[in-house]
């Protein structure tokens, strides 16, 4: 398993779940960035596909302060074209 920086999850993740709801990734920003990671489920190869928009199922992040293991939404292709036609079309 692989662990992630807190840019990697506020730029690959699109919505995170945790025990008491939805984690909004701006308090991500707030957490102290941890020397080893944030520890996931994801193999070198699964954590790519995200990073490449290719992974549309969740996988898990753990997060500390008593939130547990989060479950994450990684951004998909058609995410990434959504985002990039809305911000063309302003």
């Amino acid at each position: 398993m692989v662990s992630v920086s807190k840019k990697w999850i506020l730029d690959n993740v699109q919505t995170l779940y945790c025990s008491s709801g939805i984690l909004d990734l701006e308090d991500i920003k707030d957490f102290e960035e941890l020397k080893e990671g944030f520890e996931t489920n994801l193999n070198h190869i699964e954590k790519l596909e995200v990073e490449k928009g290719e992974r549309r199922e969740t996988f898990h992040i753990l997060i500390p302060g008593g939130f547990g293991w989060a479950e994450a939404f990684p951004f998909t292709v058609g995410t990434y074209i959504r985002l990039q036609s809305s911000i063309t079309h302003r």
